[in-house]
């Protein structure tokens, strides 16, 4: 009976069991998986040569497409803001991203490109954005983690292989890279990371011991912005980035900044130092090489060949005839037999009386002749070198400027600091309309600089004006100077003079003559291969029909940064002299 009662209760459960389960739809209700496409598969720089192919612009992708690299730079110290960089076999780039966090050093990604664009932020930072190039890339719908923890090694390189041509910038820029036997220049030492008592405080110089240099550049929100600059030599592990025509190197820990070492000497070139500088003792090649602190000074050599950069090979020394297909510079050594690229120093020449006089191409009889040259000491080619060439003494002849004793009026911006006031006495810096002025250049400061890039402006009129000068007791005076150019957008600097100026804030209420026989640098000059930079020189400029005693040159820029008027120049060397 027991038995009955329990297989009774069992039957029951079991027929339970059955109508429950019978009244379950097993076939549930899956949430749907988005899979991203893949599309077509780039590389890194296949996707920059869509830029490049499209007239040096914007490109946006319109199909399926994907890229894939390996994050080498996050924003966990806060030093880069929304913009992490990966790299694969064929370069690095960065990505704006629309939130910060998520992507970490190491992490193996892929970026669906459809809808996003390839642009370059500033004119110089590869950059993957989106459509807008404004917002950001979504990182929930285009870039999908595929690994953790593969990290790139950095790749190790010299500052003069990152700086020593357009070609060379671009290759390095993005990358992860190491560089040894670097230090922090001198006048950085005393400070911090970031520095907030000056104007760029973003901003610090390495140099190596040739005196090639590239900024180090930290953010003001960064962990380390507060960290005392290291005192030593030794290396630098950074990502190459490019802030217009800027070369850049941003930290991504401190700890990867090891310059311990002993401080080194700057100087080199395969010989002894010789000279002061001076007309009277200029330096030999060695001691140029040595003291290349951005300083107009005259240098004494050979004339031993011409440098030329050469798509797809870079620089190429020529030490032989023909001395490649350029003119606008020569190389001068101490030995006139010297065939060592690195024991030479390399002489632009801007367009004028020094290039027709001494370039090689039209002159090889040059060649192995002893010059004297003077211009700016600082790097060219990737070197030390001379730029902004001003004067020179081939056979006993003197050609350009040779001497400052009988000018009325030099200026060669000398003592103005990187991105620094003009407070020069007597010169006036005056913003008619807008905020922007003539400041310092972005290299060594050492020339007037202006662009109206991205002021958010309409007008953009700016004066740089000199103090007064007494032409009353003159028989030929005479203006000159040299400009140079990059990033052209409309031809809209001139030169003026006035004999009613005032000296005040309102020079636009004066009687201005424009100077139109003054040689303005314009596109068709020759660029320098290792600034990118249009250069010229002025000629002399007439000043005989302004004999007075109080006479004033204005260099009156008129841009826009709204309307797309924002040319970048620099002008330099101006002398007001009498023939």
């Amino acid at each position: 009976m027991k038995n009955f009662k329990k297989l009774s209760i069992l039957t029951l459960l079991v027929a339970m069991a059955a109508i429950m389960f019978s009244c379950v739809d097993d076939d549930y209700d899956m949430p749907p998986v988005k899979q991203i496409p893949i599309g077509e598969i780039y590389t890194i720089q296949q996707i920059k040569d869509f830029y490049y192919n499209n007239n040096n612009s914007d490109y946006t992708f319109t199909e399926d497409a994907s890229v894939y690299g390996t994050v080498t730079m996050d924003e966990e110290t806060d030093n880069s803001y929304k913009t992490p960089f990966f790299q694969d076999n064929t370069g690095g780039i960065a990505i704006f991203v629309n939130n910060s966090g998520g992507l970490y050093i190491g992490d193996s990604i892929r970026v669906y490109l459809k809808d996003l664009k390839i642009m370059k932020y500033r004119d110089g930072l590869f950059q993957i954005n989106d459509e807008t190039g404004s917002n950001g890339v979504d990182i929930d719908a285009n870039i999908i983690k595929q690994g953790h923890n593969s990290q790139r090694h950095p790749e190790e390189v010299t500052l003069a292989e990152i700086l020593e041509s357009t070609a060379s910038k671009e290759y390095y820029q993005g990358r992860l890279v190491k560089i040894n036997n670097v230090q922090f220049v001198d006048t950085d030492t005393s400070k911090t990371y970031y520095w907030e008592d000056e104007e760029n405080g973003e901003n610090k110089l390495i140099q190596d011991s040739l005196d090639n240099t590239i900024i180090v550049r930290t953010s003001s929100y960064s962990t380390f912005a507060d960290y005392k600059i290291p005192n030593g030599s030794g290396s630098i592990i950074a990502i190459v980035s490019q802030y217009t025509d800027e070369m850049q190197l941003l930290i991504r820990r401190s700890s990867e900044v090891d310059m311990n070492g002993e401080r080194f000497t700057v100087g080199g070139g395969g010989g002894t130092g010789e000279g002061t500088g001076t007309k009277e003792d200029p330096y030999n090649v060695a001691g140029a090489i040595a003291n290349n602190t951005g300083l107009k000074q005259w240098v004494k050599g050979y004339i031993v060949g011409a440098a030329e950069y050469i798509t797809g090979t870079g620089n190429v020394f020529h030490f032989e005839s023909p001395f490649g297909s350029v003119t606008t510079n020569l190389f001068i050594a101490d030995d006139p037999n010297e065939s060592n690229p690195s024991n030479v120093f390399v002489v632009q020449l801007p367009s004028g009386e020094i290039r027709n006089i001494l370039n090689l191409i039209d002159h090889p009889t040059n060649h192995k002749k002893q010059v004297m040259v003077r211009g700016n000491l600082e790097s060219y080619f990737g070197q030390p070198g001379m730029k902004e060439t001003i004067g020179c003494i081939i056979d006993d002849t003197e050609y350009g400027e040779t001497s400052d004793v009988d000018a009325i009026l030099f200026e060669d911006f000398a003592t103005i600091t990187r991105y620094g006031t003009i407070n020069l006495t007597g010169w006036n810096v005056i913003a008619e309309t807008g905020t922007v002025i003539w400041q310092g250049d972005g290299y060594n400061g050492q020339s007037a600089e202006i662009s109206a890039f991205e002021s958010g402006e309409a007008s953009n009129i700016s004066w740089l004006i000199t103090p007064a000068v007494d032409l009353s007791a003159t028989t030929s005076p005479y203006l000159s100077f040299y400009s140079a150019l990059k990033y052209f957008a409309g031809d809209i600097l001139s030169v003026h003079v006035s004999t009613d100026y005032d000296g005040g804030d309102s020079p636009q209420t004066a009687t201005w003559t424009e100077l139109t026989a003054a040689n303005i640098v314009s596109t068709s000059d020759p660029v320098d291969d290792a600034s990118g930079y249009n250069y010229t020189d002025s000629g002399n400029v007439d000043l005989s029909a302004y004999k007075y005693s109080s006479v004033y040159i204005a260099f009156k820029y008129s841009g826009s940064g709204n309307n797309n008027q924002t040319t970048k120049y620099r002008v330099d060397n101006i002398k007001i002299a009498e023939l």
